[in-house]
């Protein structure tokens, strides 16, 4: 009982940290951590009425919320910056707008993140930070999108008399690759769906020809086949991957 308490404490100062870094990254207020924290030590309290004598059973419960709470902050993570990419394009359009109405760079950006979406305004304000006060912001950032267009947006910003053109490269680019993205996407989703009803296919007529033929005596054969079809499957949901779309 005492190294169940040990495993209750050791998953309390996992979710703590795991919260609090949740919280220092804005992916959840305040009120939320607390309710996130609740909840994870009434699951706890509860699960240990009904665990078995076994550690391990205790380690996997114990540490159970701490390890879902990782994985929704990288959902968490994941779904905004896709939400950001897709509304980048939107803000770049605004941008533009403002620049060739004979606007400054400075603001025609912040009339850019004043209209857009709420829930985007932090972020643009960071990027605009990152861009005009580079020497306050030396780091880069965790986002390979972010750094690409701080550095194309910070080119802009040193070419006034060129802006409005190497803002507008931008955003094309960034449609591009929002194309292919897309295009990615559809390929892979293919290959999953034909794999999908590949796998029963194959199964059934193993079986059936194992019931016909015998499974020890075509051993080899069924290993074989099932070696073969393994690569085929793992070719094909590569497919989506590695294909080379052109721009």
């Amino acid at each position: 009982m005492f190294i169940v308490f040990l495993i209750f404490l050791s998953g309390n100062f996992f979710e703590a940290r795991i919260l609090s870094e949740m919280e220092e990254r804005k992916l959840i207020f305040s009120s939320e951590r607390k309710k996130f924290h609740l909840v994870c030590v009434v699951f706890k309290f509860f699960s240990c009425f009904f665990m078995k004598k076994s550690l391990i059973l205790a380690w996997f419960v114990l540490l159970l919320p701490a390890l879902s709470l990782k994985f929704v902050s990288f959902q968490i993570k994941f779904s905004r910056e896709t939400r950001f990419e897709e509304h980048f394009l939107e803000f770049l359009n605004l941008f533009l707008l403002y620049l060739k109405s004979g606007r400054s760079f400075s603001a025609s950006f912040q009339l850019s993140v004043q209209n857009s979406q709420q829930n985007h305004r932090q972020k643009l304000t960071e990027l605009y930070n990152h861009i005009f006060f580079a020497d306050r912001f030396v780091e880069k950032t965790d986002s390979q999108f972010l750094n690409s267009v701080i550095l194309d947006l910070s080119r802009a910003l040193k070419a006034p008399q060129n802006a409005s053109k190497l803002v507008k490269s931008l955003r094309d680019r960034l449609r591009s690759e929002k194309k292919l993205r897309e295009r990615a996407k559809v390929m892979t989703q293919s290959a999953r769906t034909q794999a999908f009803f590949l796998t029963p296919i194959f199964l059934g007529l193993t079986i059936f020809c194992g019931i016909n033929f015998g499974f020890k005596n075509n051993a080899s054969m069924f290993l074989l086949s099932a070696m073969l079809f393994s690569l085929g499957i793992l070719w094909l949901l590569q497919i989506g991957r590695s294909f080379k779309w052109r721009t």
